[in-house]
């Protein structure tokens, strides 16, 4: 429980300290990193928890270690470049499969040792399904600076006709 609350209480600070942080003002490569980092760290306490369990809830928690980590990578990335709707959307689609993997375990709570081949080939394919959309969600935050660009074009140019000056203003805001 209490992993659980620091956890929410660091997603919220890490919420409000990136607020402030724009995609003109950030660089891609901190995005990257924070994204990778998220994908990286559970992978590897996950897989060790997989590998060397003892019994089957051990493997079970670590593979839903692995899969929160993916849950939140496109979440993070998007953070701190100041996307955070952008992010929410990217990680529902990791955060279906890994519903989806919750739920076989739920079913099948010997899938990974003991499951028949259709049951561990569902498996993979959420696991699969997961990661992709995880790795899809970290890399659309590289294009944030793209996007703020592209949102903030405003165009200026002079008009000059038979009776008529001034200033023509269009773009996207």
């Amino acid at each position: 429980m209490r992993r659980i609350a620091f956890s929410l209480a660091s997603l919220v600070c890490a919420t409000f300290v990136t607020n402030e942080c724009r995609a003109d003002d950030t660089s891609t490569d901190y995005a990257l990193f924070a994204g990778a980092a998220t994908i990286v760290v559970p992978l590897s306490i996950g897989s060790a928890l997989v590998a060397n369990g003892a019994d089957l809830h051990m493997e079970n928690l670590g593979v839903g270690i692995m899969e929160g980590g993916l849950v939140l990578a496109p979440l993070v990335t998007h953070l701190v470049t100041g996307e955070t709707k952008r992010g929410l959307a990217f990680s529902a689609v990791p955060a279906f499969f890994a519903a989806g993997t919750a739920t076989l375990f739920a079913f099948v709570p010997d899938t990974i040792e003991g499951g028949k081949l259709h049951i561990q080939y569902t498996f993979a394919a959420t696991f699969i399904g997961c990661f992709l959309g995880s790795t899809i969600g970290v890399v659309d935050g590289l294009f944030a600076p793209v996007r703020a660009r592209d949102r903030a074009r405003v165009t200026v140019l002079p008009m000059i006709g038979r009776g008529q000056t001034g200033l023509a203003i269009g773009g996207a805001l």
